[in-house]
């Protein structure tokens, strides 16, 4: 439980602060960016949910799959636009 604590903690420091930074630059367009990004996780997390709970192994196997596919996929999304951020210097 400790450790549960401790990451709950840390996800409740980090989450708001992520949240505005991320509807920093929607100003007048902030409200309706914060609902569609609320509404994206929880699309994405009953998407996970339903993969987790359709694959033909055991609930720690599909878990770990579903976490390292979206990771993958978040990397592929992101890595772009860093490169694009850097090379624009």
């Amino acid at each position: 439980m400790a450790a549960v604590t401790l990451f709950l903690t840390g996800m409740g420091l980090i989450n708001p602060i992520g949240t505005a930074i991320a509807l920093e630059p929607f100003g007048d367009w902030a409200g309706i960016a914060s609902a569609l990004l609320g509404f994206l996780q929880m699309a994405f997390a009953a998407v996970g949910t339903a993969i987790i709970g359709a694959l033909p192994v055991g609930p720690a196997t599909a878990l770990a799959w579903v976490v390292l596919s979206g990771t993958t996929l978040a990397g592929a999304a992101f890595f772009p636009m860093l490169r694009t951020e850097s090379s624009e210097r």
